[in-house]
């Protein structure tokens, strides 16, 4: 009869890599056909779970509907209980019952489990898809379940059901802010057939069908490609709340235990919009007492498609002491009735990039924030990847139902096979995320004493090891809780170094200044900061060694600065000194510049160049060059590996490997946000072309992408290109040749402008060339009096030239201006006939026909450069411009 009920516990069994949620081991009571009550808890999880009595004794369902023990006698709770019936179960073995059933089990196909980074970003703002899905023999009994589940994970403060607030809002707080889901619910959709048809059998592997009609059945309202936030071709995952109660819950058999899997690992398929549907996962709408769940599930599946494994014992056939009620992925689903599940561990938010922890490897005293605050510590071990977190949690907010309070030690030992197959506790010999307990319990009963000093009152942990016996001599020591924070001294503690004391600086010029400060003891250098009043930094944590004064030069003349100093000894710094303002003195004349302005009345073979008035000035000296350039050097951004080229950044997070949606090779970079953007690195030279791929996956009215460039005096744009939606995308080139890019260029940044979807992939820019300087003849120094213009003549058309001016006041000459450059007109175009797609009206040049045009002022300034349908009015100044279509290229005069 053993192997009897061993066979029965064994259809309970699924892939063992699978991700769920751990049974609630709540009882919940159940009537026997007879009529009779039984007091049943479930224990383990999707991968193999059984039913128990409240006294633990194994329990298998029969064909006939009752539940027996492993033997002949139909079950009942221990006060009802025959003498026949309490001797047979002391006869049961009750671990080997369990263990049999885990070890006989036939395991299914691998199935890939939590992997430890996720793909897709853990910051900024985010859309995930959720689907409610009902059964003919099973209907959501939650009024407006649609409404009532977009508010339960996205409305700000949702307390109805007794809900501490949102998914949402929980995941606002336990990132600190930085990842923003935004989830948007589809339905109630119907299913086909009835609850036990996705519930029943083995492994729940039907479940997967469930997802694949709740696809389908919202497929012609919602756009699959939008849900593919990393850009890999699959929708990162697909959320499933059925109606009713859970098999974790206390459901029949028949009903699906909350979990998370792969529909390939089903032999399932299923693609929308040119994604593929592949990672879902699914939870009840009720909890065992018929009420609606709350987030606690939802929160704990979803942070497995964020990257998290699960942290409690995934065998069921080991007795590992897991962390409970303190983790979000383990039993903390579930706290507070699932409405409030704790926020997450410092592990936890170092795993989504969420925080960085500090290392302590000296000694100093310490003061831990609570966790709330997002500032946790590390202490390391001889291997890079285990470590011990400390962290300070506190019962409030979202951690009210934590067990305790105090801190938390996390013992850290990252594997990636045990990772890949979300086995993390499941050897209690040698647990991979585990709190080292202060109190030694080995019960979660006594979870309340994990922290120090926790209810044990335990204030010091000394002789930490690694698991491969690594002695840490870092004692912690003097462990208390002070106003809701974590104090204690590590390696006996030391007081922080004190900061210096800045004076007044001295030896002000026009360019410099010398700061001095007071000796810090113990410290062996200081840095200095030194601040221009528009926030640049002159000097930024500069290291002078042991000195206390420095030499600030290349300063501005008549400029404000704040200036500051740090100290430091041989472990860590102070904090900063007091701030002192000073201003160096004004400019004299030899060291001002005159502002040259952009040159007028360009011609063929000349310009008038002009500057404007320079205070004390009696005369100018104009200096004209033709300039050229050589060769070029190129960069290459086209996201190869889902990695930026040198030097480049965005503000995008995500990127698109669908079809049709990459330039030359996938992926491309994905904007799908207004103002995400892509910005190059400062090159070395001027930059000459620019040219790019775009395809739309989702267009508005007005998209566009924008490029500027940086200059000296800022960024200015230089192309707006309309967003296509065309198959083949749109290749875009912004060439100094024509006119789009004037000198002094070195950055640029190409952003989203509008509310579409757009991939974004080859982007090539040229730059450099190093450029060679000519005078012209009897315009090289030439005095032009105190006129704040000259005109200049006898110039090559077509051609590039700079010019600068210096200012005299009778007795010095000021420094040079900045050259500005122009380009002459093409005199050849005046004999090219004008193209037949557009006509010349007063205010502008109106289209006949739709295509790519490009118009530029004959100064060289691009004055529109995109696609433009027939009748569309471009709007000019009044002048004389070159024009290029399709067609060709031709000269107008605009009045």
């Amino acid at each position: 009869m053993k192997l009897k009920i061993a066979n029965t516990i064994l259809a309970s069994i699924v892939a063992a890599s699978a991700s769920a949620v751990p049974s609630r081991m709540r009882p919940v009571e159940v009537v026997q056909p007879d009529g009779s009550s039984l007091t049943v808890v479930a224990h383990g999880d999707e991968h193999f779970h059984y039913y128990a009595t409240v006294d633990n004794v194994p329990l298998s369902l029969a064909s006939d509907g009752f539940r027996y023990y492993a033997s002949a006698l139909n079950a009942h709770n221990p006060g009802q209980r025959s003498p026949e019936e309490i001797a047979a179960i002391a006869k049961i073995d009750r671990d080997a019952v369990v263990k049999n059933a885990v070890v006989r089990r036939k395991m299914p196909r691998a199935v890939a489990g939590p992997q430890h980074t996720s793909s897709f970003p853990t910051k900024g703002e985010h859309h995930f898809l959720v689907i409610l899905a009902e059964f003919p023999n099973k209907r959501f009994v939650v009024p407006n379940a649609g409404t009532e589940f977009l508010n339960m994970l996205n409305k700000d403060g949702y307390s109805n059901y007794n809900a501490t607030g949102s998914a949402a809002d929980y995941y606002h707080a336990t990132s600190s802010d930085q990842f923003q889901p935004i989830f948007d619910v589809y339905g109630p959709v119907m299913m086909d057939h009835g609850y036990e048809y996705y519930g029943g059998g083995s492994d729940d592997s039907a479940a997967g069908a469930m997802i694949v009609e709740a696809c389908r059945k919202i497929d012609s309202e919602a756009d699959f490609s939008i849900y593919d936030t990393d850009g890999d071709g699959e929708v990162d995952n697909v959320y499933v709340f059925y109606a009713g109660l859970g098999e974790a819950d206390g459901g029949d058999p028949s009903t699906i235990w909350p979990h998370s899997w792969n529909l390939s690992d089903q032999d399932r398929e299923a693609v929308f919009d040119g994604v593929k549907v592949e990672s879902y996962a699914c939870s009840p709408e009720l909890d065992g007492q018929s009420k609606m769940n709350g987030i606690g599930t939802f929160c704990h599946e979803f942070a497995h498609v964020l990257g998290l494994p699960d942290l409690y014992n995934t065998s069921s056939m080991t007795t590992a002491l897991t962390p409970g009620d303190w983790s979000l992925m383990d039993r903390g689903s579930y706290t507070n009735d699932g409405r409030t599940p704790p926020l997450m561990s410092g592990y936890e938010r170092y795993e989504l990039n969420w925080t960085v922890p500090q290392v302590v490897s000296h000694p100093k005293n310490l003061t831990i924030l609570p966790i709330v605050n997002n500032v946790v510590y590390r202490i390391n071990t001889e291997r890079d990847n285990e470590y011990f977190i400390l962290e300070c949690r506190q019962q409030s907010g979202w951690d009210s139902f934590v067990p305790g309070h105090g801190m938390l030690v996390w013992h850290i030992d990252y594997n990636p096979n045990i990772w890949d197959r979300n086995v993390v506790n499941r050897d209690p010999s040698h647990q991979y995320v585990d709190i080292v307990e202060a109190n030694g319990g080995t019960s979660s009963t006594q979870a309340a004493g994990f922290p120090f000093p926790g209810s044990g009152k335990v204030t010091k942990l000394t002789g930490m090891t690694s698991w491969s016996g690594y002695a840490i001599d870092l004692p912690l020591t003097d462990i208390a809780e002070v106003d809701g924070n974590v104090v204690l001294k590590v390696a006996g503690g030391k007081a922080d170094i004190t900061p210096p004391v800045l004076g007044v600086p001295v030896d002000v010029t026009q360019t410099s200044m010398t700061l001095q400060w007071s000796a810090v003891d113990n410290a062996v250098r200081y840095f200095v900061d030194v601040t221009a009043a528009d926030g640049v930094k002159a000097y930024s944590h500069f290291d002078v060694g042991r000195s206390t004064t420095f030499s600030a030069t290349r300063l501005s003349a008549g400029s404000t600065y704040t200036c500051s100093v740090t100290a430091a000894d041989a472990f860590e710094e102070s904090a900063a000194s007091n701030v002192v303002t000073a201003t160096t003195l004004p400019a004299t004349f030899d060291m001002l510049q005159p502002k040259t302005l952009p040159a007028s009345s360009v011609s063929d073979s000349g310009f008038t160049a002009n500057w404007e008035e320079l205070d004390g000035a009696v005369a100018y000296q104009l200096t004209v060059c033709l300039r050229n350039r050589g060769g070029f050097s190129e960069s290459v951004c086209d996201f190869t590996g889902k990695v930026l080229a040198d030097g480049w950044s965005t503000l995008a997070s995500t990127f698109n490997s669908a079809p049709g949606f990459y330039g030359e090779a996938m992926p491309a970079l994905r904007f799908e946000a207004d103002g995400e953007s892509l910005t190059s690195p400062l090159f070395g030279g001027d930059i000459r072309k620019i040219s790019f791929w775009h395809r739309a996956s989702r267009l508005s009215e007005g998209d566009a992408l924008v490029v500027d460039g940086e200059y000296g005096d800022g960024w200015r744009t230089l192309a707006t290109v309309a967003a296509v939606k065309d198959k083949g995308g749109l290749l875009t080139t912004v060439d100094e040749s024509r006119g789009e890019i004037a000198d002094g260029c070195r950055r640029i940044r190409l952003s989203m402008n509008g509310k579409g979807i757009v991939a974004v992939d080859d982007v090539v820019v040229e730059y450099g060339g190093e450029a060679s300087d000519t005078p012209v003849a009897g315009f090289n120094g030439v005095d032009v009096g105190g006129s704040t213009s000259a005109v200049v003549t006898g110039l090559v058309d077509n051609s590039r030239y700079v010019y600068s001016v210096r200012a005299f006041n009778g007795s010095v000459y000021s420094m040079p201006s900045e050259f500005v450059e122009v380009r002459t007109g093409n005199d050849a175009v005046a004999s090219v006939a004008a193209p037949a797609n557009f006509i010349v009206e007063d205010g502008g040049i109106r289209m006949l026909l739709d295509g790519a045009v490009s118009v530029w002022g004959i100064d060289g300034v691009c004055c529109f450069n995109g696609k433009a349908s027939s009748g569309t009015l471009i709007e000019l100044r009044g002048g004389v411009y070159v024009v290029r279509t399709a067609d060709g290229v031709g000269k107008c005069v605009v009045r």
